[in-house]
């Protein structure tokens, strides 16, 4: 009876209501003993405001104070199984979870049907009922009743059993077994909870043994290899997904973090919060760089198939990312070239970062955290369904984190000083304005959220309108300021997003503007400040034209506007005059670029896939174009061994950085410097002061050729059985015309002002050039996941690779021509690529050490050998080579949460134990820290 009236609370109020009345009556009525009446009556109405409170307050499923006293009642009363049944409910949402789909799948002992239904498995949401066809009286064993009344009462009895059977049958529960659908969505740790005979029922509704069944569950499911659902085992390609739960087991609270999770990704920790994600390393090249070109930008990061690198440099900032952890169902990753499918920047990876989306119930996720170095974090997202097929959701987000340390890494000196001993070449303070002690320790600040409309009138018809914003503060290196590598980046932006996908056509808009400073209160001697603004538009369709034939065209345009905004008065003095910065452009500047893909797969015969995809770029306003194409071939063995062999050849996108770079005769030192600098000019002490000696010019280069890579790719994918997979990959990567500032014009004049004395003056004059230079890359990413015991899974990888430079320019002399000047000279070479560790990876043990599944440990040990990181500061001859080595490291992350009330959950994390060392060149040193907080999800 109670869940009975359980099903009937959730659904129709007034029939609960009445059917909670007539069983008060009913039995009251049978009970000869006073006491009895008075105790039944008292349950009676207990059940009653079960069924009122969960319909007046809207409590969600999974265990509150009423259901609890529903036990209790039941328990009181005699009625075990009743009893047993509502405590299940109080365990928390696993238990929940494991009892209800049990009960869904198990079909009972009379075979009328299932037990209970779960309508919403997904969204955790299950109706239990009770659908056996008998109601048994309650009867006192100890009463004897004379025949002719035992007659009476058993008639009474039948009368109203059939009455509230009537009454329920006007009520129909929707009670029933889950579907194929609803089977699909159960994780493989749903699975494996289940008994034997519970399995192998749901085995049998999806149509496959119970060893397919938990691989299908191992292998999760994606959409980015393909465009189109499908197992990471059936994925042609290098794929790895991150579910919410990996992300809420793990207890990282920064979304680059995240990729500590996905073989074959390099994370590395610039400062506290901010990170530099890489697939397979290929960074920093070539290296002596500037740190202008630093960022990575191989790697196409989108969220919900919109892209969000940035426009004008073409790199990640992850600080800008209006979403946080807490807004992520999935992130589908690529590891390898995939521009064919996905467009420019997909050289080495992409990742597609999915929100939660629809609402098929009112739910709300959070997370609130407080921890050392200033760490608050506070997060939140509400799904509310509007009408059937209609949804909305609320985002929102505050994250805050200190440096772990306050000094910064000094160009000048080549080591590390306190802030208030920054001095620009100008010997002047470093910062500008108040740059106070708050400032110098932060790390990271940033706030957003977004809001949107979800539609699926029809089965064949969805589609959402979306939009969002952000603002953000984040002490990194990204942009070379001539003084530290360290900057303050400070973003904001706002975008907007539609999406309609009919049948197989699917067609997606969105704008975005964004504000952002490179180096927002630092001397660096042009305007670092800019605006974008990106509108861009796809259409694509998925077709199956039978005989194993399937296309995928796809059209794109992405329109991209920036112009510098200088929103600092910074005045310099030059040559006794205050002049304004310059800015970086000459003008507003747009760039668009026009695409054609079409991606085909054939199945000539069962398990055997052949895919080509190709793509062509056209950048309208330079008239350059870009061609991508993958040639694929996957053969499924069996279920249980998947082999691959991938070539793609991948574009980058063309930015403004690069094309239309527009700085003139830039003063970069003065005569104070030569005094300070542990230069080959210090020796001059007797030149004069308050004098430029070197200036800049930079062009950008509207002739450039988008770099490329060619990737060639062997991969292969076990089920061993169902505790253990394995995937391997061995890779080739080719990379040439890349981009940076080339040397056009670099001298050195010698003037003698009086006998032995001379004043030197430099002129350092680049453009943006496609290099000579090729990277090569070769090596091998191995991946296993295993289950030895139910409660312990333990997921590792490594990757192991070797980068070679060819054809590198380096700086070997310099000369003195007839007319005095001092000319540079260069030459070609060979060399190893020593930015990326040549063997990096993890090993990641999650165990749930209780059966009622409410506590976890989550322990991941993170370890790469040594990397080398060069950096050059202005000239070559003169101002040497910065070079730093960073040893091998090993560090352990170690989460740990307790489910202490249905959807609380309370938690702590401690990471980076054992690292005390830098792990981006010149940045932080990256220490301990712990944080702890409170989690919720309804």
């Amino acid at each position: 009876m109670l869940f009975l009236i359980l099903l009937l609370s959730s659904s129709r109020p007034s029939a609960t209501i009445r059917l909670a009345g007539r069983i008060v009556q009913t039995n009251t009525n049978k009970m000869r003993n006073r006491g009895l009446q008075m105790a039944f009556a008292s349950a009676g109405s207990l059940l009653l405001l079960l069924a009122v409170l969960p319909v007046a307050y809207g409590q969600p499923e999974g265990g509150n104070s009423t259901q609890r006293a529903a036990a209790e009642a039941s328990a009181q009363a005699g009625d075990a199984e009743l009893a047993d049944s509502a405590r299940g409910t109080v365990a928390g949402t696993s238990a929940v979870q494991d009892t209800v789909v049990q009960d869904a799948l198990r079909t009972d002992s009379t075979g009328g049907g299932a037990n209970a239904g779960a309508s919403e498995v997904n969204e955790r949401s299950y109706a239990p009922s009770d659908t056996s066809g008998s109601t048994a009286a309650w009867v006192n064993p100890e009463r004897e009743m004379p025949a002719d009344s035992i007659g009476v009462e058993a008639n009474a009895a039948a009368a109203e059993q059939a009455e509230m059977e009537a009454m329920v049958a006007e009520e129909p529960a929707p009670a029933r077994r889950l579907t194929k659908e609803e089977i699909m969505q159960l994780s493989y740790d749903d699975l494996l909870a289940l008994d034997l005979d519970v399995l192998m029922a749901a085995a049998e509704t999806v149509g496959m043994s119970m060893d397919d069944l938990l691989n299908m569950a191992m292998n999760r499911q994606a959409t980015i290899a393909s465009r189109k659902a499908e197992s990471i085992f059936e994925s042609p390609v290098s794929t790895y997904v991150v579910t919410a739960e990996d992300i809420a087991q793990s207890g990282y609270s920064h979304i680059p973090e995240l990729f500590h999770l996905v073989p074959g990704a390099l994370v590395r920790q610039k400062t506290n919060g901010n990170f530099d994600v890489t697939f397979h390393g290929m960074d920093n090249v070539p290296p002596e760089n500037p740190m202008v070109v630093r960022e990575n930008s191989t790697v196409l990061l989108m969220i919900d198939g919109r892209v969000v690198y940035d426009q004008f440099s073409g790199g990640i900032f992850w600080e800008t990312l209006p979403v946080s952890v807490n807004d992520i169902e999935r992130i589908d990753v690529i590891i390898g070239a995939a521009a064919a499918l996905y467009g420019p920047n997909a050289m080495t990876g992409v990742v597609n970062i999915i929100t939660k989306g629809a609402a098929i119930r009112t739910t709300a996720k959070g997370m609130a955290a407080y921890g050392m170095n200033q760490k608050a974090d506070a997060m939140l997202n509400v799904g509310i369904p509007i009408a059937e097929g209609w949804s909305a959701r609320v985002t929102g987000y505050v994250q805050h984190t200190d440096r772990f340390e306050k000094d910064y890494y000094s160009l000048q000196n080549m080591e590390k000083r306190p802030a208030e001993e920054q001095v620009d070449y100008f010997l002047k303070p470093a910062f500008l304005g108040e740059w106070n002690e708050r400032r110098q320790r932060l790390g990271l600040m940033r706030y957003g959220g977004t809001g949107g409309f979800y539609f699926h009138p029809k089965e064949d018809f969805s589609g959402s309108l979306v939009g969002g914003a952000q603002q953000s503060q984040a002490q990194t290196s990204a942009y070379s300021n001539m003084v530290t590598p360290l900057n303050l980046r400070v973003s904001s932006s706002f975008f907007g997003a539609a999406t309609v996908n009919y049948k197989q056509l699917h067609l997606q808009g969105d704008v975005t503007h964004t504000e952002i400073d490179l180096d927002e209160g630092k001397r660096t001697p042009y305007n670092t400040s800019f605006e974008t603004t990106t509108i861009s538009t796809i259409i694509n369709g998925s077709f199956d034209v039978g005989y194993g034939l399937s296309f995928l065209p796809e059209i794109a345009i992405r329109h991209t506007k920036a112009e510098d905004s200088p929103s600092r008065e910074d005045e310099y003095e030059i040559n006794g005059q205050m002049v304004n910065a310059p800015n970086y452009m000459a003008e507003e500047e747009s760039l668009t670029d026009v695409s054609a893909s079409l991606r085909v797969e054939y199945v000539p015969i069962e398990h055997l896939r052949l895919i080509g995809a190709l793509r062509y770029d056209l950048y309208t306003e330079i008239q350059q174009h870009a061609l991508s194409y993958q040639v694929v071939a996957a053969y499924a063995f069996n279920a249980r061994h998947n082999l691959r062999a991938n070539y793609s050849r991948a574009s980058r996108g063309l930015f403004h950085t690069s094309l239309f770079a527009d700085l003139r005769g830039v003063p970069t030192m003065n005569s104070n410097f030569l005094r300070y600098d542990k230069g080959d000019f210090t020796t001059l002490q007797d030149y004069p002061l308050n004098e430029t000696v070197s200036t800049l010019t930079l062009r950008g280069n509207e002739n450039l050729k988008a770099p490329r890579l060619d990737l060639y790719e062997i991969g292969y994918r076990g089920n061993f059985n169902r505790y253990a997979q394995f995937d391997a990959m061995i890779f080739y990567q080719d990379m040439r015309h890349f981009d940076a500032p080339e040397f056009v014009d670099l001298q050195l004049v010698l003037q003698e002002v009086s006998p032995g004395m001379y004043k030197p003056y430099f002129t350092d004059e680049r453009q943006y050039e496609n290099l000579s230079l090729k990277a090569r890359q070769l090596g091998l990413t191995v991946a296993f996941t295993s289950m030895p015991h139910e409660m312990v899974r333990v997921n590792t990888s490594l990757t192991a690779q070797r980068t070679w430079l060819s054809d590198y320019k380096v700086a070997t002399g310099r000369y003195t021509d007839e007319f005095g000047k001092v000319i540079f000279e260069f030459e070609e070479e060979d060399r190893v690529h020593e930015n990326t560790p040549m063997l990096f990876g993890n090993l990641m043990v999650d165990v749930i050490p209780l059966r009622s599944k409410k506590l976890h440990i989550a322990a991941n040990l993170i370890w790469r050998t040594n990397q080398v990181a060069e950096y050059t500061k202005m000239v070559n001859d003169a101002h040497p080579t910065l070079t730093q080595e960073i040893g091998g490291t090993a560090w352990l992350d170690v989460s740990v949460s307790y489910q202490f009330l249905p959807g609380l959950t309370a938690f702590g994390m401690v990471q980076n134990i054992g690292n005390g060392k830098e792990q981006y060149a010149f940045d932080d040193v990256v220490d301990i820290t712990a944080f702890g907080g409170i989690r919720l999800d309804f």
